[in-house]
């Protein structure tokens, strides 16, 4: 088949592409919901507590991915590795830079720009259950 390509990965590859597809897909669709990124934006704004612990949990299962999963050969290998630099990276801003993350939740835009993540992250995570459920081991 001519897209074999796109769902062929190493074999631990294809045990953690459904389980990041399954998180992309579900955190999305619920912060589609009507109102719920606003709420989102806003409680992580108030509540700095709960900022540091959103961004240490996605600092760690990040960092804890890119270190396990070294894995850069097929499409699938480098989309589940692009997810874990993207959440790395989101929870050290969240970590290290708190304060100007708050101040940017407090812009009325921050809502919208976290619903348009959410646009992209479905398709993402569409193409990562497929791969789970679909894909063949190299």
């Amino acid at each position: 088949m001519p897209f074999d390509h796109l769902l062929s990965a190493h074999k631990q590859t294809l045990w953690l592409a459904p389980v990041v597809g399954s998180y992309l897909c579900l955190s999305s669709v619920g912060l589609l919901r009507q109102g719920e990124s606003r709420r989102l934006t806003a409680d992580l704004r108030d509540h700095p507590g709960a900022m540091h612990a959103v961004g240490a949990i996605a600092f760690f299962v990040g960092a804890a991915l890119l270190s396990l999963h070294r894995h850069w050969a097929t499409p699938p290998e480098i989309a589940v590795n692009l997810v874990a630099i993207w959440w790395t990276f989101e929870g050290a801003g969240m970590l290290l830079e708190p304060e100007r993350l708050r101040s940017r939740f407090a812009r009325s835009e921050a809502a919208k720009q976290l619903r348009v993540a959410s646009l992209v992250s479905i398709p993402l995570g569409v193409y990562l259950l497929l791969v789970g459920l679909l894909g063949r081991a190299t």
